[in-house]
């Protein structure tokens, strides 16, 4: 992983066995939950691969530089139209990568860049504002979350609410009241 990361040749070592490292161990915290959801490989992926990155540039013994990585707008538009349309599924970061033309480090990193959000969380948008155009069209709530990739209907409620501060039901009863 060090060499695809960050292009580094050899063992890794790590000095010490115990670090206390906060921005690190809120990492493994996202990685943990990630991991957790059997649904979400985009997520769980990117947290692995920028958990390790962090782990290695920070606390090996010979501390790896990062490669820059610089911009790659193609590399980026490819990602963002494969999330664009296969929002439903549940795309790999392997598998977006081959698509991107990147190693998995790389692609996060000029995603995030380029986009402002990795690529997990990008697709999470699209999904939220595909549901949201279900809903508004009169599509019922867990038909909905199904339709647009989320396991369940609580996993579209806890996202959506994350994202616009109103529950699905919430935003379809607005949609209901509004005159005509």
């Amino acid at each position: 992983m060090a060499r695809e990361l960050l292009g580094h040749r050899g063992a890794c070592y790590f000095p010490h066995p115990v670090v206390h490292d906060r921005r690190l161990a809120a990492s493994m915290d996202r990685l943990h939950r990630a991991l957790a959801q059997p649904e979400a490989a985009l997520a769980r992926e990117s947290w692995l691969v920028a958990t390790y990155a962090d782990l290695l540039t920070r606390h090996a013994e010979h501390r790896i530089r990062l490669r820059e990585v610089g911009r790659k707008p193609a590399a980026v538009a490819r990602a963002r139209e494969y999330l664009e349309a296969c929002y439903t599924r549940n795309v790999g970061l392997e598998e977006l990568s081959v698509v991107a033309g990147l190693s998995r480090y790389h692609l996060i990193w000029v995603f995030r860049e380029s986009v402002g959000l990795p690529p997990h969380a990008y697709l999470n948008q699209v999904r939220l504002r595909r549901a949201k155009d279900l809903l508004a069209s009169g599509v019922p709530i867990g038909l909905a979350a199904r339709e647009v990739g989320f396991v369940d209907q609580s996993h579209l409620t806890r996202r959506f609410k994350g994202v616009f501060g109103v529950t699905p039901g919430r935003f379809v009863a607005e949609l209901a009241e509004r005159p005509l």
